[in-house]
C-alpha cells in the first residue's frame, strides 16, 4: 500500500517500491528455476507452489481493497485491485491447465508463456493507474516503480537461454557444495570427527606438487622423505589438476611409466605441466593421521582423479575408499581417468590378472594394514550402499565404462611399436658405425635425442635429473621448455 507516497517529491519511495516489486515478483523466477527440463513431478510442484502463493496474494488484495466496500464508492485503487484480482484468477486457472500436460518440457514452456502474459497484463494495469495518479499529482508518481519486478519477469520469461544459464549456474553451485559435503562426510566417518573440523583442517593442509619436479627415485617406494615437502605448495580447492590414486604394492617402474604417459597427454592437451596431489609428497609425514582423515576432501579439491591401476590396486582398501569417495560425490566419468600399470614384457600376464581381479572384485577381500580401519571403512560402505555387493557393482561399472581392456590393449601395442622402432634404430646405427666413426657419432647423438618422456622408463631416469638443473627434457618441439 503506497497511498501516502503517491505524490511525494522524494526519490527514496521509488527505490523502496522497486525493491519490494523485485522481491514480490522474483519468486516466480526463483521457483520456476527449480525443476530440471525432464523432471515432471518437480515441475508440477513448482507450478502448484506458484498457484498457492498467487491465491494467497489474491485473497489478501481482495480483503484489503474490495471486501466491505460499496462498488458505487470505488476509487482508482479499488478498480486497480479488482483488475489485479481478475488477472491473478486467470493466472491460477491457466497454470492449473498447464499442470495437466504429461511432458515436463511442455509444462515449463507453457508455464512461462502464461506467466509472461500475466506479467504484461499487470504492466498495463500499472501503466493506466500510474498515468491517472501522475495526472492528479502533476508529477510522476512513485507507483511506477512497481513495474520493475514485472519487467524482470517479462525479460526472464522471454529469454530461455538466460534461464538455462542461470539454472546451470545454480545446479553447478549446489553440486560443488554437495560434493564437498559428501567428501567431508566420508572424511568425518573415517576419522571419527565432525564434518566442520574436517573441512577446517583440510583447507589449511591441502597441497599439490608439480609432476615435472619429481623423479623416479622420489616415488619408487613409500619410504618417508621429508625433503619432498619442499617441492609442494599450498593449494586451493579446484586448483589442483589431478588426484593420483595408486597402490604402493604395484611395480614402481611400470607405475612411473604410466604416470609419465598421463603427464605427456596432459601437457599435449593443456600446454602446461600438471600439478597433482601425490600422497608421499603432499601428506605431512609428521602428522600422517590428520592428513589421511582429510583424504576425501583432498580428492574433492582436485579437478580429476587419475587411477594408476595395477594388479594389486583392487586389493588395497585405501585405494577402494578413494573410489568410494569419488562415487559418493556423484562425479561423472569425465572426472576420472585410468592408466593401467603394466610391467614391461609382461603386459598380457598383468592384463589377465587385472581381468580376474575385476571379475572377482569384492571390497570385503581387500587388504588393509589395520584391522580396525578395515572394519570401519567397510561399515561406511555398507551404510552408504546398503550392502557391499551394491558397492562392488558400482566399482565394476566404473571400470567397465572406462573401457580398461582397450587401455591395456593400446598400451601393449604402443610398447610393441616402440620396441620395433628402437630395434630399427639400433640396426641403422650399427650400419653407420661400420662406415665411419664420424657417422657413428652423428647417428648415435640423433638416436639419443629421439627419445622423450612419453616412453621413458625408470632405467633411464637420469634424463629427469637434468630437469632439476633447468635444462629442457628431450621431447617434441611443443614441449621443449624448461621444467626445472
Amino acid at each position: 500500500r503506497f497511498d501516502g507516497w503517491l505524490c511525494t517529491k522524494s526519490w527514496s519511495p521509488f527505490l523502496v517500491i522497486a525493491v519490494q516489486s523485485l522481491l514480490y515478483y522474483g519468486r516466480f523466477a526463483i521457483i520456476a528455476l527449480g525443476p530440471l527440463a525432464d523432471d515432471t513431478r518437480f515441475t508440477r510442484l513448482a507450478i502448484f507452489v506458484d498457484v498457492v502463493t498467487t491465491c494467497a496474494d489474491t485473497y489478501e488484495l481482495a480483503h484489503a481493497y474490495l471486501w466491505g466496500v460499496d462498488p458505487g464508492t470505488w476509487t482508482l485503487f479499488q478498480y486497480r485491485a479488482a483488475a489485479y484480482t481478475v488477472s491473478n484468477i486467470g493466472l491460477q486457472g491457466c497454470l492449473l491447465a498447464v499442470m495437466c500436460h504429461t511432458a515436463a518440457s511442455t509444462m515449463q514452456r507453457n508455464m512461462w508463456v502464461v506467466v509472461r502474459l500475466w506479467a504484461w497484463s499487470h504492466i498495463w494495469i500499472g501503466f493506466v493507474s500510474t498515468s491517472l495518479v501522475s495526472a492528479e499529482c502533476h508529477r510522476l508518481s512513485c507507483i511506477v516503480s512497481w513495474n520493475a519486478g514485472l519487467a524482470v519477469v517479462v525479460i526472464w520469461g522471454s529469454c530461455p537461454q538466460l534461464r538455462c544459464r542461470c539454472q546451470e549456474f545454480l545446479i553447478n553451485s549446489f553440486e560443488r557444495r554437495s560434493e564437498a559435503r559428501a567428501a567431508a562426510g566420508v572424511a568425518g566417518l573415517i576419522g571419527n570427527c565432525s564434518v566442520h573440523d574436517v573441512m577446517a583442517q583440510a583447507g589449511s593442509r591441502f597441497r599439490s606438487v608439480m609432476l615435472a619436479s619429481l623423479s623416479f627415485a622420489d616415488i619408487k617406494d613409500n619410504a618417508p622423505d621429508l625433503a619432498l615437502a619442499a617441492k609442494t605448495e599450498k593449494a586451493s580447492p579446484g586448483t589442483c589438476d589431478a588426484f593420483v590414486s595408486h597402490s604402493w604394492h604395484d611395480d614402481p617402474c611400470a607405475k612411473w611409466n604410466a604416470l609419465q604417459e598421463w603427464r605427456g597427454e596432459f601437457v599435449q592437451e593443456h600446454a602446461c605441466e600438471p600439478g597433482v596431489w601425490f600422497d608421499k609428497c603432499c601428506i605431512d609425514q609428521n602428522n600422517i593421521e590428520v592428513d589421511l582423515r582429510c583424504l576425501p576432501v583432498f580428492l574433492h579439491g582436485c579437478r580429476k582423479m587419475v587411477v594408476l591401476c595395477g594388479v594389486t590396486y583392487l586389493k588395497r582398501l585405501w585405494c577402494i575408499m578413494e573410489i568410494f569417495t569419488f562415487i559418493h560425490m556423484c562425479r561423472g566419468l569425465d572426472c576420472i581417468e585410468f592408466k593401467m600399470v603394466l610391467r614391461e614384457g609382461r603386459e598380457i600376464e598383468d592384463s589377465a590378472a587385472m581381468a580376474e581381479a575385476f571379475a572377482n572384485f569384492d571390497a570385503r577381500e581387500c587388504e588393509c594394514f589395520s584391522v580396525a580401519d578395515k572394519d570401519r571403512m567397510l561399515s561406511i560402505i555398507h551404510n552408504a550402499f546398503g550392502d557391499v555387493v551394491n558397492f562392488n557393482r558400482e566399482v565394476s561399472a566404473i571400470f567397465e565404462q572406462a573401457n580398461w581392456q582397450e587401455v591395456c590393449l593400446v598400451r601393449s601395442e604402443g610398447r610393441e611399436r616402440r620396441a620395433v622402432t628402437n630395434a630399427m634404430g639400433s640396426s641403422s646405427s650399427g650400419d653407420s658405425s661400420s662406415n665411419s666413426s664420424k657417422g657413428s657419432s652423428s647417428k648415435g647423438s640423433k638416436g639419443g635425442s629421439s627419445s622423450n618422456f612419453f616412453s621413458r622408463t625408470c632405467e633411464n631416469d637420469a634424463d629427469l635429473s637434468t630437469s632439476k638443473m633447468g635444462k629442457s627434457l628431450s621431447c617434441p618441439f611443443w614441449l621443449s621448455r624448461s621444467v626445472g
